[in-house]
């Protein structure tokens, strides 16, 4: 693993985290790009819930931050909306540091917005909830919007880090 991960300036877990972030720090990783799902995403639909793919599930594990918070590797953590079955760059899309937002976000925008998290990488820690603006819930003071087709990558590195 530490030998595939040399030369890389980042790195990107989607799923099941393994050894991957251990792996990071030994190997030079300098960010570390951790993709979950917002506490919220699903609602409180409990049919939702029983639909979920073993992805969806793995995502929404909260042991996973922790593990990459013990890498030792400059991390963010994505905590993404409900996956939505619809094209993305066509509303703003709201991001919240509070573990409040809920809603759903389409997959061309969740790839926009962990692009625009790789170019800003935080000193230590970053986490952010992500959800387009027409499925928002929980939207309060703390919460930025991003309007489509706009560099994202500034807006995040203005938020709070942990």
């Amino acid at each position: 693993m530490r030998r595939a991960l040399r030369g890389c300036t980042a790195c990107v877990v989607t799923a099941t985290v393994g050894a991957v972030p251990a792996e990071c720090a030994p190997a030079g990783v300098a960010h570390l790009l951790l993709l979950g799902r917002a506490p919220r995403a699903g609602g409180s639909n409990p049919l939702a819930a029983l639909l979920q793919s073993a992805a969806e599930r793995e995502r929404a594990q909260p042991a996973r931050e922790k593990v990459v918070a013990t890498a030792g590797v400059p991390y963010t953590v994505l905590r993404l909306g409900a996956e939505l079955g619809a094209p993305g760059g066509r509303q703003a899309l709201w991001v919240g540091t509070g573990g409040q937002l809920g809603g759903a976000l389409s997959v061309e925008d969740a790839a926009a917005v962990a692009a625009a998290a790789l170019r800003a990488p935080p000193r230590r820690a970053r986490v952010l909830e992500v959800v387009a603006s027409a499925s928002a819930q929980g939207v309060d003071a703390g919460s930025a919007a991003l309007q489509p087709g706009g560099e994202w990558s500034a807006a995040l590195a203005l938020l709070p880090e942990q």
